[in-house]
């Protein structure tokens, strides 16, 4: 993404096993696994010649090492900040959505659109 002459490379963390499971983690410190680890060095690879001046990461475990991977040996500044954290889902947290439904919980109302929501395909044939 670009605005204004200024590059901005986003980057989600790799794989957890809570990813693997289908698991909600909002703000729960899971670690990577094995295989976030690779994708991480992947993306690393990937992104070799970039010249990075600065880098931002949330301070969950999965975040962290994800930036710290990726940047490996680069002089570059890398700053925890809570404002890029994932958003904490309270006692959601470590179920799957399977289990959610299951339950007929609440929290899935969250996933829907209010009923005057408008979808793309539909405004595509809006009359001006």
């Amino acid at each position: 993404m670009e605005v204004l002459g200024l590059k901005l490379y986003l980057i989600r963390h790799g794989e957890t096993d809570w990813n693997k499971e289908f698991k909600i983690q909002g703000s729960s410190d899971i670690e990577l696994n094995e295989y976030g680890r690779e994708l991480a060095f992947i993306t690393r690879e990937g992104l070799r010649h970039i010249p990075f001046d600065i880098a931002y990461t949330s301070p969950l475990k999965r975040a962290k090492e994800t930036a710290e991977i990726i940047l490996g040996g680069r002089n570059i500044p890398l700053y925890e900040d809570k404002r890029v954290q994932e958003a904490c889902f309270g006692s959601f947290e470590g179920a799957t959505l399977k289990e959610l439904r299951e339950r007929q919980d609440p929290f899935l109302k969250f996933f829907d659109a209010p009923e005057e929501f408008k979808k793309l395909k539909d405004v595509r044939h809006t009359k001006r």
